[in-house]
């Protein structure tokens, strides 16, 4: 896996987009027709990543995609750089350690999202289509509602979009 992440830094970051995406597949990142994954792209864990069709995903995305929970992508979504998809987490645990037993949850990303830079994406988040979700961002476990526009820490709906 770590070697077919490496040979996506030796192909030019923003060019052979149906060669990356063959590239990514081999350590579990799918992407559809039209996809481009631009630079560098991290993924730890076993669990695979979906990506719909005609989507961005920018520089230095990174999937930490744990378990057997899936995380999900719809299509003509623009991911910018730098976001974070993290769908492990931890039963809380009693005074001597509070995180308990590891556990996994599904991240769902709608059709036609736009998820700004250095955004965190965690466990359980069902984000809607066509949502934005501002720079900076934390998408707690949770289902948001489509079309709105997402901000804050944690986040939270700001307004609703036309």
């Amino acid at each position: 896996m770590f070697l077919a992440q490496q040979a996506l830094l030796c192909l030019p970051a923003t060019r052979w987009f149906g060669l990356r995406r063959r590239v990514a597949a081999w350590f579990g990142v799918h992407a559809g027709p039209g996809t481009r994954l631009v630079g560098r792209l991290r993924k730890a864990g076993r669990s695979r990543v979906l990506i719909g069709e005609q989507c961005f995903v920018g520089d230095d995305a990174a999937f930490y995609a744990h378990g057997t929970s899936l995380i999900t992508i719809g299509s003509n979504c623009d991911i910018a750089p730098g976001v974070l998809f993290h769908n492990g987490t931890h039963e809380p645990g009693d005074a001597t350690r509070r995180a308990g037993k590891g556990t996994t949850k599904e991240i769902v990303v709608g059709d036609g999202c736009w998820i700004g830079a250095r955004c965190t994406i965690l466990a359980g988040a069902r984000i809607g289509h066509g949502t934005i979700v501002a720079a900076g961002a934390t998408v707690v476990a949770g289902t948001y509602e489509d079309n709105v526009l997402l901000g804050g820490v944690p986040a939270r709906v700001v307004r609703r979009l036309g």
